[in-house]
């Protein structure tokens, strides 16, 4: 079980070593790569390995406004009189006691 424990070891720390090496020997690519995702948030692989050639990717386009709206507060909200007229206010709900 030693040998086999060394064996495994010397795998493992090789591979470390070499992924290790690896990364700095490419330190520069590692840091456009994440400089790029903070900015663009996804890279498909086409976009990285244009990247990684050095090759300039295409501006990213400004995100469209939440086409969503903002939701109107409950309390106070408006409401068409049923005749057409002005707006009258909703009142508030009463108070309700707890746990009903």
């Amino acid at each position: 079980a030693e040998l086999i424990d060394k064996e495994v070891r010397a795998i493992v720390e090789g591979a470390y070593n070499r992924a290790l090496g690896l990364l700095r020997d490419n330190l520069d690519k590692l840091h456009l790569v994440a400089k790029t995702l903070l900015e663009r948030e996804v890279l498909d692989g086409d976009q990285l390995n244009r990247l990684l050639r050095g090759e300039k990717l295409e501006p990213v386009r400004p995100s469209e406004p939440d086409a969503t709206p903002e939701p109107s507060p409950v309390s106070g909200a408006q409401a068409p009189k049923a005749d057409g007229g002005q707006l009258e206010a909703f009142p508030p709900p009463a108070p309700r006691p707890a746990g009903a």
